[in-house]
């Protein structure tokens, strides 16, 4: 799943309206169009960075009557961007935080048997622990996030499982009731 926080910095005056009808707007698979809605004729600039101020890319589009221009930013990584968009009159900047997390869930089926979906942005190994409610490991392997998968516990005794997932250093834990 990915999350996404959009935000805008500037301004006084006027220019705060101008930055506010400026717009970048997520779609699908990390496409995003940039709005900028002024019949203002010129050079505008749009620079990406990232949160150390590294610059990353660059555009200029001739403006005539306003644009909605696609950009593509699927090779970024989980962090915060700056987009700053340039004109006549100063620049907007537009902040973007991309969060790729992991979609889990353990869904119980019948004769304690449990399902393991995972879903997630990149296709990764996750790996996966199983304890019981004594905190004794009962099972260990590696499961890819695209996938789904279901564990037979029917020979365990215990009143709940903990599913343990731990990828990209971190880790999550999933108790079933």
């Amino acid at each position: 799943m990915l999350s996404i926080a959009l935000g805008t910095v500037f301004a006084t005056g006027n220019r705060t309206k101008k930055a506010e009808s400026i717009k970048l707007i997520p779609a699908q698979n990390q496409m995003y169009y940039l709005i900028y809605p002024f019949k203002d004729y010129g050079k505008v600039k749009i620079r990406f960075t990232d949160e150390n101020g590294k610059k990353l890319g660059s555009d200029i589009v001739w403006n005539k009557v306003g644009f909605k221009k696609a950009y593509d930013l699927s090779s970024l990584r989980e962090g915060r961007y700056q987009v700053e968009i340039v004109d006549s009159e100063g620049t907007v900047s537009k902040q973007i935080e991309i969060k790729t997390e992991l979609e889990a869930a353990v869904l119980k089926l019948k004769q304690d048997r449990y399902r393991l979906l995972m879903d997630a942005k990149d296709d990764y190994d996750v790996g996966i622990k199983i304890f019981d409610d004594k905190h004794d490991l009962l099972f260990s392997s590696y499961q890819q996030t695209k996938s789904a998968r279901i564990y037979d516990l029917s020979k365990f005794r215990s009143k709940n499982f903990t599913f343990e997932l731990a990828y990209n250093g971190k880790h999550r834990n999933i108790v079933t009731n």
